[in-house]
């Protein structure tokens, strides 16, 4: 076979190979449509469903991510999702739908977005408030690892309002004597076993040692353990929120030094922008006098002329 014949071959496999890609692609979207059609119908059964729905995860992993804005707008897929979350009573279908809505959007991600560890995080967040203590020691180790590879996911949990679930988990673990006047103790110990709250406390104490910004974020997380200090918890829930309350403490000196440093230098500024202002009317005026000294330069010049004009006419 000669090179000519080679190359033409070689083409037409690569021609073929670009036929087939797009004929998969179409299949698969045809097939996230039916799919999602058939979730409409009332009559399917919930087994049905939930066949329909493994086979959507798996089909959701295939596209090509060109193809993910056609199948989010053209396939009814999501819209089948949201309806049957709200329809069904089946925690399983609930379960499903929620993972193929969260392959799809996270497959977006993947032209170029940023990742969205939002979303990403919030299963294992779940786990880390989760009442077993196996399950949330996990969700703990899975945080503090993925804090420590990668600082963005900070900001997920941030977003995720981790302060503010943990300072009402803190406050409703821990309830005053005069709210609960059935309880000997100064306090009263609820909801959740000291491990799971040392393990929430262990990931928000991690967190706030980072220099992510979110001082507007943890204002009532800091009420919340500086009240619960005076309670006397159990030594190591003392030790934790001393040290969240002492970094959340230093945070907000450090915040306020960089405001008044901040204020001072705005100060200065207008200050300075103020004096450029002067010093800009005074060259103006400046300015303006000399134009007027010089006016008044050349008409007294011009009356010596017309002076010095008028005596030689009336020499002649």
């Amino acid at each position: 076979m000669d090179n000519s014949s080679q190359h033409y071959n070689n083409f037409d496999d690569h021609e073929k190979s670009i036929r087939e890609q797009s004929q998969q692609s179409n299949d698969i979207k045809l097939q996230i449509a039916q799919h999602a059609a058939r979730l409409r119908l009332s009559e399917i059964s919930d087994e049905e469903k939930i066949d329909s729905l493994f086979k959507l995860i798996n089909l959701t992993m295939r596209f090509v991510e060109g193809e993910w804005n056609d199948i989010i707008t053209t396939s009814g897929v999501i819209e089948a999702l949201s309806t049957l979350i709200l329809e069904t009573s089946n925690p399983k279908i609930r379960t499903l739908c929620g993972a193929v809505i969260e392959v799809i959007q996270q497959r977006g991600c993947e032209n170029g977005e940023s990742s969205d560890w939002r979303t990403l995080l919030s299963p294992i967040v779940s786990l880390l408030f989760n009442s077993d203590e196996k399950i949330s020691e996990i969700g703990k180790q899975s945080l503090l690892k993925s804090i420590d590879k990668n600082s963005e996911t900070i900001y997920g949990l941030i977003q995720l309002n981790l302060f503010e679930e943990a300072s009402e988990l803190l406050e409703i673990a821990f309830q005053t004597s005069s709210q609960t006047s059935s309880s000997s103790s100064n306090y009263q110990y609820q909801i959740l076993p000291q491990k799971i709250l040392l393990n929430i406390l262990e990931v928000v104490e991690c967190v706030i040692q980072s220099n992510a910004e979110f001082s507007k974020k943890t204002k009532k997380l800091k009420k919340a353990v500086e009240k619960i200090i005076l309670l006397n918890p159990p030594q190591p829930i003392q030790d934790l929120i001393s040290s969240i309350f002492s970094i959340l403490d230093e945070k907000e000196q450090e915040d306020e030094q960089k405001e008044e440093e901040e204020n001072e230098n705005q100060r200065e500024l207008r200050i300075k922008q103020s004096m450029i202002q002067e010093l800009s009317i005074k060259v103006i005026e400046s300015e303006d006098n000399v134009r007027i000294a010089e006016l008044k330069s050349r008409e007294f010049e011009e009356k010596l002329r017309n002076a010095e004009q008028e005596k030689q006419r009336e020499k002649i």
